[in-house]
C-alpha cells in the first residue's frame, strides 16, 4: 500500500496461500533550497528571475471554495503514475530515459487526487498544504496493490482537475511539479521510497517539465 507523504502501499503478498500485507512508504525528498525537490522549479528562462512554475501555473487553475487563510485558493490535481521498467536501470534521468528507449517502459497504473490548494508567494509553504491536502483526498492511501515487475513511481502536480487529466492527458502549461523514483520491485522494499528531481538549485523547471512529459503518448491506464 502507498500512502501521502507519506505516501503507502501495500504490497499482498502470496505465500503459501496466506496474504502478507507489505506496506512500502513514499516521501518527496528535500530539494537543495529546503522546499520538495522537483515542486519549487522556477519555470524555464534563459534569462534570470523566472516565476516559479506553481505561480506561473496558479492563475491557469479554476477557483476553489475551501477557506485560505492567506492566499488564494486554485484546484489542482495530483497525479502517480507506476511506470512498469521490465529491469531495474540506474535512476539518473538520462540512464532511464536511454534504458526506456531501448526497453519495454509502460505506465501501467495511474492514479490522480483532486486537492484545493492555497497559493501564497511562499512557494514552499503552499507545496506543504498541498501535501496535506493529498494526505486528506487519498485518505492516506495511494495504491493498495502493487504491480508486479519493477517500477518507477512518479507524481506531477498539474493545474488541472482529475477528469481533465483522464480526457485530455497532462497539459504541458499546467505542470507545476514533479519528481520521481529510482526503479525497484516493491514487495522487496522495506521503508521509504524517495521521490526526488535532479537538481542543484531552483533553475529546474526544464527538468520537471520532461519528468512530467516522459512516456505521456501512452495513453496511460486511468484507475479515477
Amino acid at each position: 500500500m502507498v500512502t501521502a507523504r507519506r505516501i503507502v502501499f501495500a504490497l499482498a503478498l502470496g505465500l503459501g496461500g496466506c496474504v502478507v500485507e507489505h506496506d512500502v512508504l513514499l516521501d518527496l525528498a528535500a530539494g537543495p533550497g529546503g522546499p520538495p525537490a522537483g515542486f519549487y522549479c522556477r519555470a524555464p528562462s534563459a534569462m534570470g528571475g523566472a516565476p516559479y512554475l506553481l505561480e506561473q501555473t496558479a492563475p491557469l487553475a479554476p477557483p476553489c471554495t475551501s477557506t485560505c487563510a492567506e492566499g488564494v485558493c486554485r484546484a489542482a490535481a495530483f497525479v502517480f503514475d507506476f511506470v512498469e521498467t521490465d529491469g531495474i536501470p540506474s535512476c539518473r534521468a538520462g540512464s532511464i530515459a536511454s534504458y526506456c528507449d531501448a526497453s519495454r517502459c509502460e505506465v501501467v497504473v495511474r492514479r490522480c487526487f483532486d486537492v484545493d490548494v492555497c497559493v501564497t508567494s511562499d512557494v514552499g509553504r503552499t507545496v506543504e498544504v498541498a501535501d496535506e491536502a493529498i494526505r486528506r483526498a487519498s485518505e492516506g492511501v495511494i495504491l493498495e496493490e502493487a504491480p508486479d515487475g519493477p517500477v518507477m513511481i512518479r507524481m506531477v502536480g498539474v493545474a488541472q482537475r482529475c477528469e481533465d487529466v483522464e480526457r485530455e492527458g497532462l497539459q504541458a502549461r499546467a505542470i507545476f511539479g514533479c519528481a520521481y523514483s529510482c526503479p525497484a520491485q516493491l514487495d522487496s522494499v522495506e521503508g521509504t521510497v524517495l521521490l526526488d528531481l535532479d537538481a542543484f538549485d531552483d533553475e529546474c523547471g526544464q527538468s520537471a517539465l520532461a519528468c512530467a512529459l516522459f512516456l505521456t503518448g501512452q495513453d496511460p491506464v486511468t484507475s479515477r
